[in-house]
């Protein structure tokens, strides 16, 4: 992003400098990147590993060098394969190295969130229709466990079951919800999400606005 704000080549230059390390040193043979420690330098493969954080970054790097298409492809297909839920199509927040669930979580205000736009961003890299195909499930799955009666989103799902972990979602991640919807819709004016999102806005409104302030 500094890049392209600035402009600056020197951040285009580091960036390229780090992702090529990555490629060449930390990337597992799951597809999954490697979660080090830095002190010690050491991966551990039964801890906690994720794509989904980095493979946002990659993305942004492969929209403004395609010599990064291939690596964000990877990534994100490690996510489809690993990180995934697919008979409840949400995500893990987190598995080991071999592609073993170890978080069984899907929290839509931080990490959820931020997978799902890591897709959405491969999709714009790749133009692999899977990765889009992926979110609208997901983002329908999720819908589908909201509060029928405030039309409000859980913040926390368990992956594994569907069953809802914490029902109370705040503003930020309402807000973050309601981003990744807008975004979805740019890429495709699919009806079903536009329906979503005048459904969720109102409740938005409705719930987090006093009408006064």
């Amino acid at each position: 992003w500094l890049y392209q704000i600035t402009g600056h080549e020197q951040f285009l230059h580091h960036a390229r400098i780090i992702v090529d390390l990555i490629e060449e040193s930390y990337l597992y043979n799951s597809g999954i990147v490697m979660n080090v420690h830095p002190i010690s330098n050491t991966v551990k493969i039964d801890e906690e590993h994720t794509n989904q954080e980095i493979l946002c970054d990659i993305a942004k790097l492969a929209l403004v060098d395609s010599n990064y298409v291939q690596l964000t492809k990877t990534l994100a297909d490690a996510v489809i394969e690993h990180e995934i839920n697919h008979e409840t199509e949400l995500l893990y927040s987190s598995v080991t190295l071999e592609g073993d669930p170890i978080d069984r979580f899907m929290d839509i205000s931080y990490g959820g969130a931020v997978g799902l736009e890591s897709l959405l961003l491969a999709y714009e890299v790749t133009s692999d229709s899977t990765y889009l195909d992926q979110v609208k499930k997901t983002i329908l799955a999720y819908w589908e466990l909201r509060n029928k009666d405030t039309n409000l989103i859980p913040s926390k799902i368990n992956t594994d079951t569907g069953i809802v972990e914490d029902s109370f979602i705040e503003q930020y991640g309402a807000g973050v919800f309601l981003k990744l919807l807008l975004h979805y819709y740019y890429l495709t004016e699919d009806e079903d999400v536009y329906k979503i999102i005048e459904d969720y806005t109102d409740s938005v409104v409705n719930y987090f606005w006093d009408g006064k302030t």
